[in-house]
């Protein structure tokens, strides 16, 4: 995956200020992966990720309209094409609940 050090937001204000407006709302935000692949939503992922590593793939910034003066535009998720993508958000999160179910089971419990 080809990635750029350019960062889509200037501050830590900018991105919260963004992403309230935008993951915030979404029925796919959640930040508790630790794997992209694990993500619900890879772009939200990506753009937190890149945060603190100085790094981002450009198909994440393609993907939310990132322009030459270094804007982004609202999630495309949340503003077009809706239906079709909650069918899907909906298939990968109960795909991934019935993973994250099965890691538990073969995790070995700890005693304290």
């Amino acid at each position: 995956m080809e990635k750029t050090e350019i960062l889509p937001f200037s501050n830590g204000s900018q991105f919260l200020s963004w992403e309230s407006k935008n993951c915030g709302k979404c029925p796919k935000y959640e930040n508790e992966s630790t794997k992209r692949e694990d993500a619900r939503c890879k772009y939200s992922y990506d753009l937190e990720f890149s945060a603190g590593s100085g790094s981002i793939p450009i198909s994440t910034l393609d993907y939310f309209g990132f322009t030459k003066n270094n804007n982004l535009a609202d999630c495309p998720f949340l503003h077009c094409n809706k239906s079709k993508n909650y069918i899907q958000y909906i298939y990968d999160k109960i795909k991934l609940e019935k993973e994250r179910e099965e890691r538990k089971k073969s995790e070995p419990e700890l005693d304290f």
